[in-house]
C-alpha cells in the first residue's frame, strides 16, 4: 500500500531542472582572529596547608589560575570552597590563587588525590591524607 502511494507521488511530482551553469566557488582564505575570550589557562595546585586533616578541617589550597567558581575534589568527593581569592594575571605565571575549603565527609581514611576543577579543566593532583 505504502509503496503504491510513493510510486504515484513520484510520478505526479515533476523533476526539478538541474543547473549546469553555476559559477565556480570562491577560494577560502583562513585568517587568525584575536578574541578577548581566549581559553583560560589550566589550574595548577602549588601546595595545600595542611597536607592532612580529618573531616571538616579547614584546608588552604595555593595555586594558579583558579576561577571564581573553582571546585576542589578530595579523591572523587567534591568540597565546597569557603573562600577564593585570585590576583590579576601576572606575566609568565598567570593568576595566583588562594582557596579555603574544608575536608568533606568520607567513609574511609587514607591518602587521596587533591585536585581543583576550574573552567572545565582539572588541575594537577597532590597527595592529601584524610585521618579519622
Amino acid at each position: 500500500m505504502i509503496l503504491s502511494i510513493l510510486q504515484v507521488f513520484a510520478l505526479s511530482v515533476p523533476a526539478a531542472p538541474v543547473a549546469t551553469d553555476l559559477p565556480a566557488p570562491a577560494p577560502v582564505t583562513a585568517t587568525a582572529s584575536t578574541s578577548s575570550q581566549a581559553l583560560a589557562a589550566a589550574p595548577t595546585i602549588l601546595f595545600a596547608l595542611p597536607s592532612s586533616g580529618s573531616q571538616l578541617d579547614p584546608v588552604v589550597i595555593v595555586g594558579t589560575n583558579f576561577a571564581d567558581t573553582a571546585l576542589p575534589f578530595f579523591g572523587f568527593i567534591p568540597s565546597i570552597p569557603l573562600f577564593t581569592f585570585s590576583t590579576g594575571r601576572i606575566p609568565f605565571l598567570g593568576r595566583v590563587s588562594v582557596m579555603v575549603t574544608a575536608v568533606p565527609f568520607t567513609f574511609f581514611p587514607g591518602t587521596v588525590d587533591l585536585t581543583v576543577l576550574s573552567d572545565f579543566q582539572s588541575s594537577n593532583a597532590i597527595d592529601f591524607t584524610i585521618t579519622s
